[in-house]
């Protein structure tokens, strides 16, 4: 009888957890344990319950303070309010080269009276909370209770993840990426639009995610009418909306539509294809072991994105019912592509975290495929962590 009971109470824990509750505490955990794997080499953030904000403050965090406290500013270098340069040639300053959109909920947060930089980790931590419940909500909800826990570990963890716990738009925009993708899954194109238009104006990088996602949606409807098809492909680029909006203000308050290029240009220099040996940072802080490490974070991030799309291509899963694998994928790699074409510029370290919805298609892997697949990328995710908190990595 007991052993009858025991029989029965494994085959429960290993099928699917589908009501909320259950996705709260998956979310709980991943959570826990992705901000554990981020952690593990830096002692002073080990504990999530000590609440010391200064751990997560990094290079652009200043900038994104700035912002938020005094909205975005840009003139000529030596002008009252913008002091000389470090570096001589520079023309234009200003914190126009950063987009506003994690500014603007730092700064809701911090009308509350919360200290700006408090504000600043509690709107990325809330944002990653999201993102992973979404993601459960939209992919993982139907799974195997431990193949559900492994695939949301592999997104919480992917390249770059210490940016999600950073003072840093990354977890923001992808928690609105997320958002976009379960939209267009369950075709609430308007809704996918909006919140394309959020993730936009947070990080630029995820201009190519739109694009994808654009792309991915003409091809879901090819089997239809040009019609449809063009009707969702204004829906895509409809996700642009908000940078043109941006340039819009840069024209009229800046004078410079492209106002951000102009700063993001004097900021960061010559733009390497793809910069070796100085692999978008300077050899001289991260020595030849994190160059070699930020290579390895490359090759893995591009084996799980093209994986996903490789994954989701042979299994036909290219009709809008299966837009849930295929959309993340492409994607991926749209971010991914985009990110090497723009060689220094990209940020790799940081911005290629923002692909890792690309992580959800791999979801029809076996356990035995996902487990060490999670456990490779979350050991190359904790030893890479660490510059991070040392300052190395910008």
């Amino acid at each position: 009888m007991t052993t009858h009971a025991t029989h029965m109470s494994k085959r429960s824990w290993q099928k699917p957890q589908e009501h909320v509750g259950a996705g709260i505490v998956m979310t709980a955990m991943v959570w826990l344990v992705s901000r554990s794997v981020v952690t593990l080499r830096w002692p002073p953030a080990r504990n999530p319950l000590h609440w010391e904000p200064s751990n997560w403050f990094a290079w652009d965090t200043s900038n994104y303070m700035s912002i938020a406290l005094h909205g975005r500013t840009y003139g000529l270098c030596g002008t009252p309010g913008f002091p000389l340069p470090f570096v001589k040639s520079t023309v234009w300053c200003g914190t126009a080269a950063w987009f506003p959109g994690y500014p603007w909920i730092m700064a809701l947060v911090h009308s509350f009276g919360i200290e700006i930089l408090n504000s600043g980790v509690i709107v990325t931590n809330i944002a990653l909370v999201v993102a992973i419940f979404l993601a459960w909500f939209g992919w993982a909800r139907t799974l195997p209770l431990p193949r559900a826990f492994f695939i949301l570990l592999l997104f919480a963890v992917f390249p770059g993840a210490a940016y999600n716990f950073a003072a840093f738009p990354m977890s923001l925009t992808l928690a609105f990426l997320v958002g976009a993708l379960l939209a267009a899954k369950h075709r609430r194109y308007l809704v996918m639009a909006l919140l394309l238009n959020c993730a936009g104006i947070c990080y630029p990088s995820a201009l190519f995610a739109i694009v994808g996602i654009t792309i991915g949606l003409v091809i879901l409807a090819r089997t239809q009418d040009f019609a449809t098809m063009a009707k969702r492909a204004a829906w895509g680029i409809s996700g642009f909306a908000s940078i043109v909006g941006l340039a819009l203000h840069d024209q009229i308050a800046f004078g410079h539509y492209n106002a951000y290029l102009i700063l993001h240009n004097e900021v960061s220099g010559a733009n390497y294809f793809p910069g070796i040996p100085n692999f978008y940072l300077n050899e001289n802080s991260l020595g030849a072991k994190g160059v070699t490490l930020l290579f390895i974070q490359l090759i893995l991030a591009f084996a799980l994105i093209f994986g996903a799309l490789f994954l989701t291509w042979t299994t036909r899963n290219l009709d809008i019912d299966h837009a849930g694998d295929f959309l993340p994928a492409l994607a991926g790699v749209a971010i991914a592509l985009g990110l090497l074409a723009q060689g220094t510029a990209g940020a790799w370290n940081r911005s290629i975290v923002i692909a890792a919805p690309a992580a959800l298609a791999l979801r029809s892997l076996p356990l035995k495929y996902v487990v060490p697949l999670t456990m490779v990328t979350a050991a190359v995710t904790a030893i890479i962590s660490v510059y991070l908190f040392r300052g190395t990595f910008i």
